[in-house]
């Protein structure tokens, strides 16, 4: 995998790009089936970009996500009568409030030969954060023949996040064991982004104390400090052109003061 953001700032996150290249393996047996043996050599790209859009809450994660994919770009090594199957997707989540995301997306699979592929399909999902470590997910895909309803949950402790959900495929029989999918995630850290980040808004916090106290020169000080942490820290650098313009004001009318008394 390798991804790479570009044009990001305070406000905006910019476009997120990003590739991963996998093999895949199918083996059976030539008793059952001949020639099905596939080996294929696949590789997926993807492009993101976060922003505002009808926020009505303060946070300082981006609550519109627009993106687009291509998945299954590639070759086979062995002679199989299926071809790979890729996709376009597109797709967007938004949170009108801060503990939901809604989501939908749609979907064009394709073969790269040429083949006529399965027609266009619709996903729309849901997101609710009921605690900081446990939220809930459901959604909808619509694909011709072959509708399902996912529902599940995630659990966060600590650096592990668990996933577990259960899909109902709508067109085979209710089979509560062979539907369920578990999977675990380990965070292995973020080179201490986050760290940062939580220390930039601390010093940040420091300045407008001392902004509203009127002691300008250690405001300034404060932010400036947070720029060296993270030079793309947009609100300090506004408090601190702000602040000059504050402080300048606040001599020249002290000046023009003086020159009215002595003048009289």
């Amino acid at each position: 995998n390798i991804s790479y953001n570009l044009f990001s700032d305070y406000y905006y996150d910019g476009f997120s790009i990003g590739a991963n290249v996998k093999t895949a393996y199918r083996s059976i047996s030539q008793s059952l089936a001949e020639n099905q043996n596939a080996l294929g050599l696949m590789g997926d790209l993807g492009i993101i970009s976060r922003f505002n859009f009808l926020k009505f809450y303060a946070s300082r994660d981006k609550n519109l996500a627009l993106g687009l994919s291509l998945k299954n770009l590639g070759a086979e090594f062995i002679e199989n009568p299926d071809p790979l199957p890729s996709s376009a997707t597109a797709g967007l989540a938004y949170s009108p409030i801060r503990p939901l995301t809604v989501a939908a997306d749609v979907n064009l699979p394709f073969y790269l030969n040429g083949e006529d592929a399965e027609q266009l399909s619709y996903a729309f999902g849901m997101d609710f954060t009921a605690t900081s470590f446990l939220s809930m997910q459901t959604g909808f895909l619509l694909k011709a023949g072959k509708p399902r309803i996912t529902m599940g949950s995630t659990m966060s402790i600590n650096d592990f996040t668990l996933y577990a959900n259960y899909t109902l495929d709508l067109t085979t029989q209710f089979q509560p064991v062979d539907r369920i999918s578990v999977s675990l995630k380990i965070d292995l850290g973020d080179k201490g982004r986050t760290t940062i980040r939580d220390k930039v808004q601390e010093i940040y916090l420091l300045g407008l104390e001392s902004y509203a106290q009127g002691l300008y020169l250690q405001a300034i000080n404060h932010w400036e400090d947070c720029l060296e942490l993270d030079p793309e820290f947009i609100p300090a650098q506004e408090m601190i052109e702000t602040t000059k313009k504050s402080n300048l004001k606040k001599n020249k009318d002290k000046q023009q003061l003086k020159q009215h008394h002595n003048g009289k």
